[in-house]
């Protein structure tokens, strides 16, 4: 129960301060109460949240750890509700210091009962030194299922046309845990500087999806899985009727596009991670074999498979699907489509229905409710290089609506991410060189970049910190700079050169950027972390250079995960 309750409220406002601090100092009566205040919101809020943990509520009442000495009037269990602080309530309301929540329906059985259970626990827990956080309860009955008429255990039954070759898989979501887990407490930092390995290791570099401490891909190109950074314990898994092949030479040109990269998102309150599996149909009558794709939905809140839902619509070819991300509560799935083009669906994880189908649009980024992408101009299509005349498109997730077009007949169009309103598209030339193009993702219109004003001047390669600054290497006939540029302005914030005088400071090369840092390694191999405004050493021996961060771990390149250590 207390790893449901964790992960729940780390996806509200509040919540993920509220657990830290219980975390932290599990005694605490303030931190105690902050999070019964936002676990009684949640629950008032949500419904079926209370019928989850209602479900986990035990038969008897669990014997409560002995109770050391703890200080004046700590926080009980009244007769009318929580009593923290000396304070109390009103009839069907809970009193937590001086918030009274009133979101509680007077004779509400189940609702009160599931909340002074689990507040009962909470409180309990923190006065005995135990932290709900880090036990090792089963979770909940599984969640409501998402999808079409497919359901666990019987991949593509109903569905016209044949059926999945090989029999369908068991349903591996959620796996029993061990009753006690001694993982490290996790240490947020935003961003963090310093590093320390978690013992993780092997995977695949653009394949994986860090959420919290999560660590979320493909395993055996088969299970969409969950795994707990800290320990690599197993905290969720489905495993798939389809497979997912390794990627092709076509499968690794583009950027943005990865077969077998779950996405992971939110949608009715949970939080889901989405993979897309290759199916063979085997033809029935008169209808021939032919292709399928099933996306798998496993709700990280609960561990337990949350749906599946398979695109067949007899458009679809041999090849690998790609999840690009998630969007306005929709999975956006690219798919190989018999016409040589690629097609986009997008599922809605909330009902498993397809919301929309584009032909002819291979989406390359998710910013907020809009899919930036290419389309092909003609017939032909070869992504990333020449001979394809193509045209960068955007649409709306929420309803495929084509919004703006740019760049059209462009051959060889790579796109990334320049801002958090900005993307930053390059056309290929046969020489090799790149002709670069920023564009808003809101018009389409092209923006003036002001760090292409040096003779020679072009982009390689850009990160975005996701906050304020982008940081692009810029090759130039003086042996090239690292710019760091404000994101939404434009202006240059500092710059590095590759080569320089002895004792001049050099760039160093790039791993990542996120929030205000600038990860990367010296000339001499080392892990740096510079301050992304200002371009100085904020740490000389951070432990790692990852490529992929959160506040929690991160992903080094060569498939090792790390754990934030401050």
């Amino acid at each position: 129960m207390g790893e449901i309750v964790r992960r729940r409220l780390s996806t509200v406002p509040d919540g993920r301060s509220a657990v830290e601090a219980f975390e932290a100092g599990p005694q605490e009566p303030t931190a105690q109460a902050e999070l019964c205040r936002v676990l009684v919101q949640v629950m008032g809020d949500e419904p079926p949240f209370v019928v989850q943990l209602t479900a986990l509520v035990p038969a008897a009442a669990p014997p409560v750890p002995p109770v050391p000495p703890v200080p004046p009037q700590p926080p009980r269990i009244g007769r009318d509700g929580i009593i923290i602080d000396g304070r109390s309530r009103n009839t069907g309301n809970l009193a937590l210091g001086d918030q009274l929540i009133q979101n509680i329906r007077r004779g509400d059985l189940r609702t009160v009962v599931a909340l002074v259970a689990v507040l009962a626990l909470v409180v309990a827990a923190g006065y005995g030194g135990t932290r709900i956080f880090a036990d090792g309860s089963p979770d909940a009955s599984r969640g409501g299922s998402v999808g079409e008429s497919v359901q666990p255990g019987a991949v593509g039954a109903g569905s016209p046309g044949g059926v999945p070759s090989g029999s369908p898989p068991s349903s591996a979501a959620g796996t029993s845990p061990s009753p006690l887990r001694s993982v490290p407490a996790p240490v947020r930092a935003d961003p963090p500087v310093r590093f320390r390995s978690s013992g993780l290791g092997g995977v695949r570099k653009g394949a994986v999806v860090l959420d919290g401490l999560d660590v979320v891909t493909v395993a055996g190109g088969r299970t969409l899985r969950s795994t707990d950074a800290r320990d690599g314990r197993v905290l969720a898994e489905m495993t798939s009727a389809g497979s997912i092949s390794a990627p092709s030479q076509d499968d690794e040109k583009v950027e943005g596009v990865v077969p077998g990269r779950p996405g992971v998102g939110t949608a009715g309150g949970r939080r889901l991670a989405v993979a897309a599996f290759q199916l063979s149909v085997t033809g029935q009558g008169t209808v021939s074999d032919h292709y399928a794709v099933e996306v798998d939905i496993l709700d990280l809140g609960t561990g337990k498979e949350a749906g599946r839902v398979r695109l067949d619509d007899g458009t679809i070819s041999a090849g690998a699907p790609a999840v690009v991300g998630v969007a306005d509560g929709r999975a956006v799935v690219v798919v190989p489509a018999l016409s040589g083009l690629p097609s986009t669906y997008a599922v809605d994880l909330a009902s498993g229905a397809v919301a929309w189908k584009l032909a002819n649009f291979q989406p390359r980024l998710v910013q907020g409710g809009t899919l930036v992408g290419v389309s092909a101009v003609g017939s032909y299509w070869d992504p990333g290089f020449m001979g394809s005349p193509n045209e960068v498109r955007a649409v709306a997730a929420a309803d495929g609506a084509v919004l703006w077009k740019a760049m059209t007949e462009a051959e060889g169009i790579g796109l990334t991410e320049f801002a958090a309103d900005k993307v930053l598209a390059y056309e290929g030339h046969p020489d090799g060189s790149r002709t670069h193009t920023l564009l808003s993702t809101a018009t389409g219109q092209s923006v003036p970049m002001q760090m292409l004003a040096a003779k020679g001047a072009a982009i390689d390669t850009c990160w975005f910190d996701g906050a304020a600054t982008t940081v692009c290497q810029v090759p130039d006939y003086q042996g090239g700079q690292l710019i760091a540029v404000d994101s939404g302005g434009g202006n240059v914030l500092w710059q590095l050169g590759f080569k320089a005088e002895p004792g001049a400071r050099l760039a160093p090369t790039v791993t990542g950027a996120w929030h205000g840092a600038v990860y990367g390694f010296t000339q001499k191999r080392d892990p740096v972390v510079l301050d992304a405004r200002t371009g100085q050493d904020r740490e000389i021996a951070p432990g790692a250079a990852p490529c992929l961060v959160n506040e929690y771990a991160a992903l080094t390149g060569d498939g090792g995960v790390y754990l934030s250590a401050g």
